[in-house]
């Protein structure tokens, strides 16, 4: 009792804290004490832009409100960004299909749900909002060539406004016929972004398999999609290449072109847009994981400066409760974004036929374990902060001249949150490697929507 009396009040804290610590835990605090030296040097020198927006809305906007709005709006004005992209072609080609399923496989229970058939249903341009986010709009449109809708008129047709899209999807279930290639040529010279879609391959695999049985012959689907996609290049000509072979009805179907198509979307539409659709498509691919780590990474010295503002309010405890709801909040938008939440593993569990416990414990999947409770995260920022005043880290804070406290949490909310990161990081890779090998599919579809408001019940496939 005696040595317990003596100790300082941030070693007694930090005791405190470590009780309420998991080990997984603490292999947090591991982590984030390899990320404390690169804070000033890589990760300031990264956010200079921001850095200097922060100085100037605080000087011309009203202080800290200033900061704390012009911040929000940084983080978060992709959301107020529209996308139009429309899908085009013939009827029966699937495009209300494409549409429901590109949006998460909505059926017709579903109030987001594009009307499916084979008889004529597009008589005129028809929105399809996602369900993550109403201002991604899939457009049915009617196809070119038609008498309703002949070439002569097509790209003047007021029902159409084809100039109004940022991406326009050409699709047929046959062959790209003269219409098809002549509606991408005057795309083209408007300087829009196409690109080709040959869907309902399954259909075509189903067909050759009953064609070569009664022949007594062997089908070979993989030969039968090289042929396909030659037959598509031939019909096209060398002047289109962005061509994808898609099987509606299965968009993760291996040795198709689901995610080379959603890469390609994602590349295709530049700046805030790019983002929005980034952010709001529920797939993962390879090149959207590495994407969403860099965005990801962006927002951490926002979510330091915000921390700061709560840090220089005089009022005891403030800090602390502020800054673990921000890293909870934080660390659950990971989660949804990278494919590691409770709905994505337990459907990896499942089509691994193992429990989720022991599933993140055969494969070290760490962000299981990380305290995303607002006490394992007090827990964890008292732990950092008492070693960020140990190690007397110089952090050049945006506002100068704000207080001790503030300085603290702008550190150890930027810290935690890397480290965070840097471990979800590795488990989203595991994860995406397990779901390879038991699918085949280079291509994830996220079972938790990004916006609650909006979620669709996930299913696992």
């Amino acid at each position: 009792m005696e040595d317990e009396r003596k100790k300082p009040d941030s070693e007694r804290s930090s005791d405190e804290a470590m009780e309420v610590l998991t080990e997984d835990t603490k292999q947090l605090l591991v982590t984030t004490s390899k990320n404390m030296t690169k804070v000033e040097d890589e990760f300031l020198q990264e956010n200079k832009p921001i850095d200097h927006d922060i100085k100037e809305a605080f000087k011309n906007n009203g202080g800290f409100l200033g900061v704390a709005k012009m911040i929000k709006t940084k983080l978060d004005n992709w959301e107020e960004e529209e996308i139009n992209i429309a899908v085009t072609g013939r009827t029966g080609v699937g495009k209300s299909c494409f549409i429901n399923a590109i949006r998460g496989d909505i059926d017709e229970s579903q109030p987001y749900y594009a009307k499916e058939g084979h008889t004529e249903c597009t008589f005129k341009s028809e929105p399809f909002s996602h369900p993550a986010n109403k201002r991604l709009i899939f457009w049915d449109l009617p196809g070119v060539g038609t008498e309703r809708f002949p070439k002569k008129t097509y790209l003047e047709d007021k029902e159409i406004s084809i100039r109004s899209f940022d991406v326009l999807i050409i699709m047929t279930s046959d062959r790209f016929t003269e219409d098809e290639n002549w509606l991408a040529t005057e795309l083209k010279k408007l300087g829009k972004i196409f690109l080709f879609v040959r869907s309902k391959i399954d259909n075509q695999i189903h067909s050759d398999r009953i064609l070569k049985k009664k022949a007594n012959k062997i089908s070979n689907p993989l030969k039968l999609i090289s042929d396909i996609r030659l037959d598509c290049k031939k019909n096209l000509g060398d002047e289109f290449k962005d061509i994808y072979l898609i099987n509606n009805l299965n968009l993760e179907q291996e040795n198709l072109d689901f995610g080379k198509l959603i890469d390609r979307l994602v590349e295709g539409i530049q700046g805030l847009k790019g983002e929005a659709l980034l952010h709001s498509l529920g797939f993962l691919t390879p090149t959207i994981l590495k994407k969403k780590f860099k965005w990801l990474r962006r927002r951490i010295y926002g979510m330091g400066a915000l921390s700061s503002l709560s840090g220089a309010l005089p009022i005891p405890g403030t800090t602390l409760i502020a800054d673990s709801l921000l890293i909870a909040n934080e660390t659950r938008l990971y989660r949804k974004q990278l494919g590691l939440s409770d709905s994505d593993l337990e459907c990896l569990a499942e089509l691994m036929n193992m429990p989720v416990d022991e599933l993140a414990q055969k494969y070290s999947l760490k962000s299981l374990s990380l305290p995303l409770t607002a006490k394992g995260l007090s827990a964890s920022s008292v732990l950092i902060s008492c070693e960020i005043v140990d190690m007397t880290i110089n952090i050049a804070l945006p506002i100068v001249g704000m207080s001790v406290g503030a300085v603290l949490s702008f550190a150890t909310t930027i810290i935690l949150l890397r480290s965070i990161l840097e471990i979800m990081e590795k488990d989203a890779y595991i994860v995406f490697d397990l779901l390879i090998e038991q699918t085949g599919s280079r291509v994830k579809h996220l079972k938790e929507k990004m916006f609650q408001k909006h979620s669709i019940s996930p299913t696992c496939k």
